[in-house]
């Protein structure tokens, strides 16, 4: 879906696609909270900030970190599928139940403060059967 023409253009805001006009699924990993016993890769589907999928987060803390990490999505059709080091994490099929599907759209990476991220060799690329 193209952003629609009431969203000013540049740097997007949490809440435009948590809640707002903005259909989008988004992907966190790296989340660390220290009153959560395990560490978790969260899909969520927006608008409305629905969890529809959830997995391990197999990255250690930064002080155990021996990164890089390799990561891989791939969204073919209704599908949602993301690994980290080839182990896969969140999976989902999308049958509708919180709107309709997420077609064609945008690549977005952002991190949350404090959190440093870095990124090398990032190539997106058209699914094929």
């Amino acid at each position: 879906m193209p952003i629609p023409p009431n969203v000013e253009r540049g740097p997007l805001i949490y809440e435009q696609y948590h809640s707002g006009a903005i259909d989008a699924l988004h992907l966190s990993y790296y989340r660390r909270r220290d009153d959560e016993p395990l560490n978790t890769c969260n899909l969520r589907k927006s608008h409305g900030f629905c969890l529809v999928a959830t997995a391990a987060d197999p990255i250690p803390s930064a002080e155990y970190a021996k990164p890089p990490y390799h990561l891989r999505l791939v969204k073919w059709g209704p599908v949602v599928r993301f690994w980290i080091n080839d182990l896969p994490v969140p999976a989902w099929e999308d049958d509708g139940a919180y709107g309709p599907p997420v077609g064609a759209g945008k690549v977005g990476l952002r991190q949350m403060s404090p959190m440093v991220g870095r990124y090398a060799n990032l190539r997106v690329y058209e699914a094929q059967e």
